[in-house]
């Protein structure tokens, strides 16, 4: 038996051993409470292993401004394309047409859906002429471009304007010209008296390939406004008969792309220089370097779009 003065010693020590065995026990047991449960909020958030993969966001396109091409609209013609469409088509029952069935063989030819598309809405445009986009140069809300017309008799190059208002415009519609400007040119009432049928005529666009792809855009008259000059025979009457010069006019745009008019620049006895033309400020008295001239050998330009695919 002890004492009892050390019993009650005993007992109060071994209250005390207890207590502090509860009491680190306790910590214990939040320690790791706390420490469990940072991974498993981490894991909550995760996706289970066999669940599907989240979806990716969609792409956002960024609207092109109006006119905008991209280089899937190009297709060049061949040699052995041409032989091969008026094979199939140049006996071809009715209908399709001629130029239907000539826009059919573009497609089975491979060119790409752009460029057949680009070509059919051109025939409707045009009344019926077949025309497919070689090259074309951007200016922001349109663009100028090569058209290829297989099926013309003469004149298989051309210059259109493309996406600007109206969306199509020939650089040889000659409706489109001030010819009223003409009739009251010095220089070619003078001719008249040699050549009394002189009349404008289209240019003749070979080599247009180039003068798209080196084409420069003067200042127009007004903030914003883009102007391009292209000149034009003056032919005492058919496209054979005798010429007696040229006539060069600007063809007008303000900043949204919309056709303004044509503006009689000049009228020479010699054809217009062939040279790459200047950019120029708004307002600048302009030299005679239209677009229609046979283009010089080409420059090198670092701005240059590639050509297409």
């Amino acid at each position: 038996m002890f004492p009892r003065g050390n019993q009650n010693s005993f007992k109060e020590q071994t209250v005390r051993s207890v207590f502090l065995l509860v009491l680190v026990f306790l910590v214990t047991v939040a320690i790791l409470a706390q420490t469990t449960a940072s991974p498993g909020a981490s894991l909550s958030s995760q996706a289970p292993a066999n669940s599907p993969a989240p979806a990716e966001p969609q792409a956002v396109l960024t609207p092109q401004p109006a006119g905008k091409l991209g280089s899937p609209a190009t297709w060049r013609l061949t040699p052995d394309f041409l032989a091969s469409a008026h094979k199939a088509c140049d006996d071809a029952a009715q209908p399709p047409t001629l130029a239907e069935c000539f826009i059919d063989q573009i497609a089975k030819a491979g060119a790409p859906p752009e460029a057949v598309a680009f070509t059919r809405e051109l025939y409707k445009a045009n009344g019926g002429d077949v025309g497919i986009m070689g090259e074309y140069r951007d200016f922001g809300h349109f663009a100028i471009a090569w058209i290829q017309y297989p099926l013309r008799a003469n004149h298989n190059d051309g210059i259109e304007f493309v996406g600007s208002d109206p969306k199509f415009l020939d650089v040889d519609d000659l409706s489109k010209l001030d010819q009223g400007a003409i009739l009251q040119n010095p220089q070619y009432q003078q001719g008249k008296k040699s050549y009394p049928n002189l009349q404008l005529f289209a240019g003749d666009r070979t080599g247009a390939e180039r003068q798209v792809r080196y084409s420069k855009v003067y200042g127009g008259l007004n903030p914003g406004e883009l102007r391009f000059l292209f000149s034009y025979p003056l032919l005492n009457g058919c496209q054979a008969c005798a010429q007696d010069g040229w006539a060069s006019f600007w063809w007008d745009f303000d900043a949204n792309g919309k056709f303004l008019g044509t503006k009689l620049v000049s009228v020479t006895s010699a054809q217009p220089p062939a040279r790459p033309q200047r950019q120029m400020r708004p307002g600048l008295p302009m030299p005679a370097q239209p677009n229609s001239a046979p283009p010089a050998p080409a420059p090198t330009e670092p701005n240059a779009p590639p050509p297409p695919h």
